[in-house]
């Protein structure tokens, strides 16, 4: 699953044709990346795009789906990035049904 940000705002003053192409073209090609990988591995994964909150977003589709478990990724790159995904991953293990298992890169 992967979240994108709720697009608040008038955006249609960046110059920027379709804004929303923009916005979630990074986000599908790394799902079709992730189904390409689980085909080759001959694993069944289902995948989604959403938009909003990515904590609120997280919980609301894991109660949605029934799931058992949540896995998520810790593995960030610079220290930006790792400060804000602390948060994420704080706000999901507080809000969640199910367990949350966090895994580093």
């Amino acid at each position: 699953m992967k979240v994108i940000p709720g697009n608040e705002g008038d955006l249609d003053l960046t110059g920027i044709r379709n804004i929303n192409d923009a916005i979630n073209g990074g986000a599908a090609g790394e799902i079709s990346a992730i189904r390409e990988m689980a085909q080759k591995e001959k694993m069944l994964v289902k995948t989604r795009l959403e938009e909003g909150n990515v904590s609120e977003k997280i919980v609301e589709v894991a109660h949605d789906e029934n799931c058992d478990l949540i896995v998520m990724g810790s593995g960030r790159k610079n220290w930006l990035s790792r400060l804000f995904a602390e948060k994420i991953v704080e706000k999901v293990i507080a809000a969640a049904d199910c367990p949350v298992l966090v895994v580093g890169a």
